[in-house]
């Protein structure tokens, strides 16, 4: 009748085990956020030349050809000479020419996108170890939230074992005389629900694979189980977890790029204030021919140079809104900045409050587990003297399961903690052996 119940309390075959540092390197090499970030980063960092930034020559090269056949008559005033007729008549133009252009002068507009190329460089950087961070701290909540519920379904298991070993003895009792059969039904019920309990925990758990294996980044859908052998570690001090975010916190750091790059933006609005001045140079060649003409053949080639120098008297305005404009945007910039570094203590400041409460709550937990175990130990023994009711001991193993659920619920909340003002402080990726 229950052996369907006893094929639930099994447990499950060896599973491949992965570790959280495995967990977080496969994620490093296959999640497809963290690649893609790692482009954007590849692509700024791509931008970073003189020549992007129009601090370089530009040399170009054209040419060109075309051609006729036409019927052809040239009669000339005052019979200076005789009239030509020519059927057929072919011409050619052929001209090729190579230019060099070089901008000595344009207000340091090179200079200054030079920098601002530099400062995209250093943003995209910051935003590739946003990303990593965001998908390691994916991760990290996946793998414990994995083994919270793997944790919780070994309690669940344990206690469908006391369920049923509890219901035997009810049974046993009942067909004895010894016990009514109330406690056997009340027994039974505690069982099924110790087995309903389990299949949803099954379920919760194969979800929660799925999703730490997303984050992976692993194409391949696979059993495994997941360590619990985890410390909790000493932290340095508020204060210098606090120097230490407001120096390498990624959020900061962005905040920082931008403002670098709005400065740039602002010197770039001022290139208008000045003239422009450049020189060229270019080889040039040119062919004609023609059957009808007096020259049949005229061929040209050879160097011309040149310097220019512009400056813009009066564009609407333009270029004076456009300076106003960006020294908006560098003082919004400075304000996010000094928006940043507020919220961020403030979240240091939670983060670390959050952390050492949860530190004191699982000692708490723990010390709580101790003493469920000492009850349930006795409860059971008065249980089997048949001094307690069966509701009694009911009663016991649930807050001794309750008790292990908080006390692996309380681990991993500190843990959990733990990281967060790792990351807050801009940590996170080194603390993880990366």
């Amino acid at each position: 009748m229950f052996i369907w119940i006893l094929l639930i309390a099994v447990l499950p075959a060896q599973a491949q085990v992965i570790s959280l540092d495995q967990a977080i390197s496969e994620a490093l090499s296959n999640n497809l956020s963290i690649q893609i970030a790692k482009n954007q980063a590849e692509i700024s960092s791509n931008n970073v030349t003189k020549g992007n930034a129009g601090a370089l020559p530009s040399v170009s090269a054209g040419g060109s050809y075309s051609g006729s056949l036409t019927n052809t008559k040239l009669v000339f005033a005052g019979n200076a000479q005789p009239p030509i007729e020519v059927d057929g008549a072919q011409a050619a133009t052929l001209s090729a020419n190579v230019t060099a252009r070089y901008v000595l002068f344009n207000g340091f507009l090179a200079n200054n996108t030079f920098d601002k190329l530099k400062s995209q460089e250093t943003l995209g950087q910051v935003q590739e170890q946003m990303q990593i961070e965001s998908t390691l701290l994916s991760v990290i909540n996946a793998y414990f939230q994995t083994l919270q519920i793997q944790q919780n379904l070994q309690s669940a298991r344990s206690s469908l074992e006391i369920s049923q070993s509890r219901f035997e003895r009810a049974k046993l009792r009942a067909e004895f005389g010894s016990a009514t059969n109330i406690a056997k039904l009340n027994a039974e019920v505690d069982l099924n629900n110790d087995s309903i309990a389990i299949l949803s925990l099954e379920q919760q758990l194969a979800n929660a694979k799925s999703n730490l294996l997303y984050l992976m980044g692993s194409q391949d859908i696979r059993d495994f189980q997941v360590e619990w052998d985890f410390d909790l570690k000493e932290l340095d001090e508020k204060e210098e977890l606090m120097a230490k975010s407001l120096e390498q916190n990624t959020s900061v750091l962005q905040a920082r790029s931008n403002l670098k790059i709005s400065e740039t933006e602002v010197d770039l609005s001022r290139a208008t204030l000045y003239p422009n001045l450049s020189i060229s140079t270019a080889y040039q060649y040119n062919s004609n021919l023609s059957d009808a003409n007096f020259i049949s053949e005229n061929k040209s080639s050879g160097l011309n140079g040149g310097i220019s120098l512009s400056y813009s008297l009066f564009n609407g305005r333009q270029s004076g809104i456009q300076r106003e404009n960006a020294l908006i945007n560098w003082e919004n910039s400075r304000l996010k900045e000094e928006d940043a570094k507020s919220l961020l203590q403030i979240q240091v400041n939670n983060a670390y409050t959050s952390y050492s409460n949860e530190i004191a709550i699982y000692h708490l937990r723990k010390k709580a587990l101790e003493v469920s175990k000492q009850n349930f130990t006795r409860s059971e023994e008065l249980f089997k003297n048949g001094q307690i009711t069966g509701t009694e001991f009911r009663e016991a193993q649930l807050n001794l399961v309750n008790a292990e659920v908080q006390e692996n619920l309380s681990k991993i909340s500190a843990k959990l903690s733990e990281y967060e003002l790792l990351r807050l402080s801009g940590e996170l990726v080194s603390s993880s052996e990366l």
